[in-house]
């Protein structure tokens, strides 16, 4: 039913002048309004945010900047989070996107053909990244264009009798990622973790970063090697290294014609080469008996490079809080408690009175886990070999015991109508591994809050995260 009456022109005002507002009213109006808009501009800039994680050297920041922002506003965020490169100008810093999960960098950021275009918006930084950064000392030539979208990066271990012949100055810029150059002085670290220098075929612990046609051949990457190093093609060996899974695959390029990918459906880029130069006397063996080659020296040569990684690790200030980047030679083989014990030295902390946790393998991620079999190898506890970056987290603290683990408790009642059920937290509980779960009812049963309720019976149930 819809009832009517006669509006009154008076007495039903729809609209009030802004005179007979109390001044009172007025100012509180307008400081609704202004909170509107000042949330209504955070939750814009929110929109259009993104979280850069910064790798430097060993360091490792993130930042959050806006969406479209030009090339030369970036750089000066990056250089407000990296004080060390605040008179590094633009022209002699370069920003790459990482691909952590293969740990190394990629297409360079804001170039428009083959150059860097500082006030142009930079484009592809649309959700939450990896960012590595090169320098290069201002008295050196510019940095070539930038390569092109049919080139993509690869990681060359280069023989150190090659590297030991002249680099000629009309190949391309030394594009090795920052953290080898942050590594430099710990060379000695890296001979007492493999057991100390050996004789014979040798390769450096950090690799070359190459720019390689995508559909490239052996000759490309020999002849970029023959570039750089003016030697001779012929007699350089290369092979190509892969991790699957916990294993080793290291297979030889036989043909100069053959194709660098290893399959037709698996991209090139991030793929890991070793290239040697070999006595003429011993070039044979590369050539006529491929089948034995997992009984020639380099075979062995890149057996030994690849059991030696670098672990990146933060250091502690005297309140225990982190301060600071470090980076230690990791051989894979040897027990965790031995890298414990050399982190140790560094933090200056007794290896009982730390924690350290593995990192998660994606940047932007703080995950991580807790590394407690210290018996167990480096390899067993995931330290890997052409993989993702190995990065740690100290924390001041006393580790738990072997077989000791930490349990969140929570308690699950009935309501007394046992219409729902109810839960409330029970905070942790530390539990043995050798306990049955008749003892951990007993301890349950003893703690205030089940004698509070007068808990009688206790079940015991296992709830997974996901």
């Amino acid at each position: 039913m819809l009832m009517y009456r006669k509006r009154d022109a008076v007495l039903n005002r729809s609209k009030v002048a802004d005179s007979a507002v109390p001044a009172a009213l007025k100012d509180a109006m307008e400081k609704r309004l202004d909170v509107d808009r000042q949330e209504q501009e955070e939750a814009r800039r929110k929109r259009n945010s993104v979280t850069l994680t910064l790798f430097y050297k060993i360091r490792e920041v993130a930042i959050v900047v806006q969406k479209k922002l030009p090339l030369r506003e970036l750089k000066a965020h990056v250089r407000e989070a990296l004080p060390e490169l605040k008179d590094v100008s633009d022209d002699c810093l370069r920003l790459r996107k990482y691909l952590l999960d293969k740990n190394i960098p990629s297409t360079i950021i804001g170039c428009v053909g083959g150059v860097e275009d500082e006030d142009r918006a930079v484009e592809g930084l649309d959700y939450d990244s990896n960012i590595a950064l090169e320098t290069r000392p201002a008295s050196l030539p510019p940095w070539p264009p930038a390569t092109s979208s049919t080139l993509c990066a690869v990681k060359v271990w280069v023989s150190k009798d090659l590297k030991g012949l002249r680099r000629c100055h009309g190949g391309d810029t030394d594009m090795r990622g920052g953290l080898a150059e942050a590594l430099d002085f710990n060379m000695a670290d890296a001979g007492e973790e493999g057991g100390g220098e050996e004789e014979g075929l040798q390769f450096s612990v950090e690799p070359e970063v190459m720019y390689l046609p995508k559909e490239g051949k052996v000759s490309d990457l020999k002849e970029h090697i023959a570039a750089l190093y003016g030697a001779d093609i012929h007699t350089m060996v290369a092979a190509r290294a892969n991790r699957q899974f916990n294993d080793l695959a290291i297979s030889l390029l036989e043909s100069l014609s053959g194709r660098l990918k290893p399959t037709d459906y698996t991209p090139l880029e991030g793929e890991n080469f070793f290239v040697a130069r070999v006595p003429s006397e011993e070039l044979a063996l590369y050539t006529e008996h491929a089948s034995t080659f997992n009984t020639t020296p380099l075979h062995a040569a890149i057996k030994r490079a690849t059991q030696i990684v670098p672990c990146t690790f933060n250091k502690l200030d005297a309140e225990g809080a982190a301060a600071g980047s470090h980076c230690l030679y990791v051989d894979i083989m040897q027990p965790v408690s031995r890298l414990k014990d050399a982190i140790s030295e560094v933090v200056g902390l007794p290896p009982d009175e730390f924690r350290f946790y593995r990192k998660s393998y994606t940047g932007l991620s703080e995950n991580m886990k807790e590394i407690l079999k210290l018996e167990h190898t480096a390899k067993e506890a995931d330290f890997t070999w052409g993989g993702p970056r190995n990065r740690l987290v100290i924390e001041k603290g006393a580790p738990p015991r072997q077989g000791v683990h930490s349990v969140k408790i929570m308690w699950i009642g009935t309501h007394k109508k046992g219409m729902w059920a109810t839960s409330r937290d029970g905070g942790t509980l530390q539990v043995e591994e050798k306990l049955t779960v008749a003892q951990i009812k007993t301890m349950l049963s003893q703690r205030p809050e089940a004698l509070a309720k007068g808990e009688e019976k206790i079940n015991l149930y296992e709830k997974n995260y996901i």
